[in-house]
């Protein structure tokens, strides 16, 4: 990942809130994030022409930020685990997120799965979610009663559990009872990863401009 952890948080606040303006504190706390470290990440942002400082904080190249997110980003790079199932991802979405309401467990749809709902491109053969490091026991026993269970061979698997921390679920959005990650984050894990999915990113990126 070519992105430090600060500046991941720091520019998917800023780019799920844009155009929201923040002060240096208040961006620091949506960020989760210390005070100091913020300001550093803030002023190389600035150094490079992507956001405004004064009076406030406001993303000035919103498409360049995105871009610049996109090609740091490395969805690959991120621990998983993989499952497997019999299931088409059409019923593993509606099936995930009735055992996540059910027992109050995070996720949140990505890759194709996300976009499946957000702005549909390719039909997805794998399902791909984040959920929180803390909860994987949690998901690994709910799916094994749902005869899913971990891949002896990951690279067979088409059920991808994405084991980040919690902020990456900031922005989610909700759509016909599924939680997604923000179109930000779904547009970086989509065009990091070429070919299909990076043409579903550039898809994405059409109904964001209208959003």
């Amino acid at each position: 990942m070519l992105l430090s952890e600060t500046l991941e948080r720091v520019i998917r606040v800023l780019l799920v809130s844009d155009p929201q303006k923040f002060s240096l504190r208040e961006l620091a706390n949506e960020a989760e994030v210390n005070l100091s470290r913020a300001a550093i990440e803030v002023n190389r942002l600035h150094a490079t022409g992507y956001v405004e400082k004064r009076p406030y904080l406001k993303v000035l190249r919103k498409d360049d930020l995105l871009r610049m997110f996109a090609h740091s980003w490395s969805i690959n790079a991120i621990p998983k685990i993989t499952f497997e199932s019999l299931e088409r991802p059409a019923y593993l979405i509606k099936l995930i997120s009735q055992l996540a309401k059910e027992n109050k467990l995070k996720y949140a749809f990505t890759m194709l799965s996300g976009a499946e709902l957000i702005a549909p491109y390719a039909v997805p053969t794998t399902t791909h979610l984040y959920i929180k490091k803390q909860q994987k026991e949690s998901w690994t026993e709910l799916l094994e009663k749902n005869d899913i269970y971990i891949s002896e061979r990951p690279e067979h698997g088409n059920l991808i559990l994405l084991l980040w921390h919690e902020h990456i679920f900031y922005g989610k959005q909700v759509v016909h009872d599924a939680h997604v990650v923000s179109n930000p984050q779904l547009f970086a894990d989509l065009f990091s990863s070429g070919g299909l999915y990076r043409d579903s990113a550039l898809k994405l990126e059409k109904v964001m401009k209208f959003v």
